[in-house]
């Protein structure tokens, strides 16, 4: 039998054993021999190592881990009064001090962290960060100490050549209190590490059991309570045991959600393990999803033809992983769940192995590996829905396409860096930009139709009037174009001036509408020939005369003058023209006046809730110039010099445009001759117009040659009214005179006669009160016209 005080000794060691582990905080007695041991710290390339203390000592050691003999080393230490940290690694040694007055008896938090080459040295407030230069920058590489406080084991004084930082023995050891020692490992949540020894505790409390914070929660000691830390899970609650309101995110097909890790340092992250979470319902086949990386690093993600693809490379080639199960596609509008991770190691000298592995909706799981060299995946930038640059990019991009459905619970880390974008996104977060008007907290049902694509300014679709209900109405579609001018879509009443219109003039979305006593006109101040998908809104109320009408995240409300309060249509809805002919066009609809049909892509178009499937109404209706599909072209239409005879070639949507007005030819291609007048001075040719035309903008332009100096080139003029328009040579200068409700503008042109037989050719436009006038290749001339009411 054993002796009863073995007994004792026995089991005292086995409860100490237990117990240790979760205490949360502990008092050193600052001997010879003090400290406290935990397991090994596994900072990789982002992880982050914190604790809390108080002493009355102005000079200490702290804590002290090392990779056994090697290079690398973490050193902390109190200096009167002020934290220092030393850091080697890789042969790059940084020192760090921040603090004064920390051993005032009072608690201070401490913490040391790591995001790629940046260490920071944190304490309460304060913090300082520098950069590491060295090439090999992961810690210990598999042979990481354990993490000492406040002192070694005193054993080390016989051995101190197992330590890499020798003389760390002989610094003073800490004297106080330690509470709260928190670690986090390369890709996981925070932990609290376990004590495997210690010497010279005492007193400590366990407060925090094993069991007190669900979920992963972190328990906290303060001085008198413990709190549970439920930041980084998706629980809240006093105990982390009720799980968050998940921040869904209804994407339109035009926006996206961007995060900028410059934003925060100098340098972009590097990870050796990433881990990409979250939900998706759509009924979408293809689409974008997420984006992170730098160059030739990056994660990509994609829904492509009902299926989903990933593609990870860390700068050696490509790793393409796809779940496509035989019998199931994801484009099923319900929800599904999405697990991509990342993991990296090294297997000898220069050569590495990392494993991804993707599962959705824990069934469906794909695995692959690649050997290369490298094991760190760098990032600067992180996308989530689309990507504004995706058509350039080439590597690392499945789809162009932006997203077009809901999200929900996205979440990216980095190793210890998490990022929950969604929440941030839906909080207004100043890291995270939304571009677009994402719709939060719910998910709403999208409507997916085809895109089809006006290929021309003549092609439109006509569709039955637009329903203007008293209750309100509403209609929303997408365009994507290149082009700086056209009518997108344009309803009107016969015999009537009531009519609302979308246009695009010079690059901006312009809309317009009017309930037959004046006409609202106003435009959204963002360029949108930028060959990106925009997103457009119209509400109307018919009982107030108002509405709001928005283009992605910008909205604009408006009030219609006059004392008409219903919008009455019954002409049929064009959509992408104006329908045959401009006669009849309202003169506040410029591109219509000067005869521009939208020429480029549209889809998703909802009239007051009902989605119209325009490529089946092109087909039933065999409407010329419509394609069934979006695609943008990315080479260079005019690199052929299609334009003949000194045509000016300009790149369009998916086509080139000749310019001929400065050459003796006309046609597409400027190949055919143009007509050509000989006057003698004493000849005219009228054109007379059926009706009178109402107009605020106008392009003219002609060509002549002539010796005389003096000679009425164009003259315009009206019976209704005195407004006229005269272009003419004055010796041997051009000379143009408009007059409009009794306002009159005299603009003269050519520094040089003009009468010198050779071609010359005038441009003048008018938009509104603005003239310009040009002749052949020289500067314009601009003049206003204020106030008036134009009249032609």
């Amino acid at each position: 039998m054993m002796p009863q005080t073995a007994t004792n000794c026995v089991l005292s060691g086995f409860l100490l054993l237990v117990l240790m582990p979760w205490t949360s905080s502990f008092s050193l007695e600052g001997s010879l021999s003090s400290y406290a041991k935990f397991q090994a710290w596994q900072p990789c390339q982002n992880g982050s190592l914190s604790f809390e203390f108080q002493t009355s000592i102005p000079s200490a050691l702290l804590m002290y881990t090392d990779d056994r003999v090697y290079r690398d080393y973490f050193e902390l230490t109190l200096l009167v009064g002020a934290l220092q940290l030393k850091v080697n690694l890789g042969g790059s040694h940084v020192r760090l001090n921040v603090g004064n007055n920390l051993n005032d008896s009072q608690w201070h938090k401490v913490s040391i962290s790591r995001q790629g080459r940046t260490v920071t040295l944190s304490v309460d407030q304060l913090s300082v960060s520098q950069e590491l230069y060295g090439q090999n920058l992961e810690f210990g590489r598999g042979r990481n100490s354990p993490v000492f406080i406040g002192g070694l084991p005193s054993e080390y004084r016989d051995r101190q050549s197992e330590l890499t930082l020798q003389h760390v023995i002989y610094q003073p050891f800490f004297n106080g209190d330690i509470r709260n020692v928190l670690y986090s490992n390369c890709g996981a949540m925070l932990i609290r590490p376990k004590m495997l020894d210690h010497f010279g505790i005492v007193g400590e409390t366990s407060l925090c059991t094993k069991d007190l914070c669900k979920n992963g929660g972190v328990c906290i000691t303060m001085d008198t309570e413990t709190k549970c830390d439920c930041s980084r899970t998706d629980y809240e609650g006093e105990f982390c045991e009720t799980e968050t309101q998940k921040s869904e995110a209804t994407f339109f097909g035009s926006e996206y959600i961007f995060y900028d890790f410059m934003a925060q340092r100098t340098d972009h992250i590097s990870s050796q393990s990433d881990r990409v979470e979250f939900y998706f319902r759509t009924e979408q086949h293809s689409g974008f999803l997420f984006y992170t990386g730098e160059k030739s690093d990056y994660i990509s993600i994609a829904l492509r033809s009902g299926t989903i693809m990933a593609i990870v490379n860390l700068g050696g080639g490509e790793t393409k992983v796809d779940v496509s199960p035989s019998d199931y596609r994801f484009d099923d509008n319900q929800w599904h769940h999405l697990l991509l991770t990342r993991s990296s190691r090294k297997l000898t000298v220069g050569n590495a192995k990392y494993i991804v592995k993707m599962t959705v909706d824990g069934i469906h799981s794909t695995e692959r590996s690649m050997v290369g060299t490298f094991t760190m995946l760098d990032s600067k930038v992180l996308y989530v829905g689309g990507h504004p640059r995706a058509m350039r990019m080439g590597q690392g991009i499945i789809v162009t396409n932006y997203f077009k459905g809901c999200m929900k619970k996205v979440i990216y880390m980095a190793d210890s860096l998490k990022l929950d974008l969604s929440k941030m996104a839906s909080m207004g977060n100043s890291f995270v930009q939304v571009e677009g008007k994402i719709t939060f907290n719910q998910c709403q049902d999208i409507v997916e139709t085809n895109p089809i694509t006006f290929t021309t300014p003549e092609s439109f679709i006509p569709l039955p009037r637009w329903e203007v209900r008293k209750e309100g109405s509403s209609l929303s579609f997408t365009f994507q174009t290149s082009e700086d001018k056209g009518v997108i879509m344009y309803n009107r009443r016969r015999g009537n001036s009531d009519f609302f219109a979308f246009e695009i003039f010079d690059g901006y979305l312009w809309f317009i509408i009017d309930l037959g006593s004046g006409a609202f006109k106003d435009k959204i101040a963002k360029k949108i020939n930028d060959k990106m998908p925009h997103h457009v809104t119209l509400k109307h109320f018919a009982t107030r005369k108002s509405g709001s009408f928005s283009l992605d995240n910008e909205a604009k409300d408006y009030t219609v003058p006059g004392n008409s309060t219903n919008l009455n249509l019954d002409g049929e809805l064009y959509v992408g023209g104006f329908g045959t002919s401009n006669e009849g066009i309202p003169k506040d609809l410029w591109a219509g006046t000067l005869g521009y049909g939208y020429v480029g892509c549209m889809q998703d178009l909802v009239l007051n809730e009902n989605k119209v499937d325009l490529l089946m109404v092109a087909r039933k209706n065999s409407r010329a110039g419509i394609g069934d599909r979006c695609k943008v072209e990315t080479w260079v239409k005019c690199s052929t010099r299609p334009c003949l005879n000194g045509g000016a070639c300009s790149e369009g949507w998916n086509r080139y445009m000749c310019d001929c007005r400065g050459t003796s030819y006309r046609g597409t291609q400027c190949q055919s001759v143009a007509s050509t007048l000989n006057f003698d001075g004493g000849q005219y040719m009228k054109v007379a117009f059926p009706e009178e035309s109402v107009t605020e903008v106008e392009d003219i332009s002609l060509r002549f040659r002539t010796e005389r100096e003096s000679g009425l080139l164009l003259v315009t003029s009206s019976q209704k009214s005195s407004d006229m328009l005269l272009l003419y040579l004055d010796r041997g200068k051009l000379k143009l005179e408009i007059s409009i409700s009794n306002q009159k503008e005299q603009m003269t042109i050519g520094r040089e006669r003009l009468n010198d037989l050779a071609w010359h050719t005038v441009y003048m436009t008018r938009r509104g009160d603005t003239l310009t006038l040009k002749i052949d290749d020289n500067y314009p001339s601009a003049g206003n016209i204020q106030d008036i009411t134009p009249v032609f």
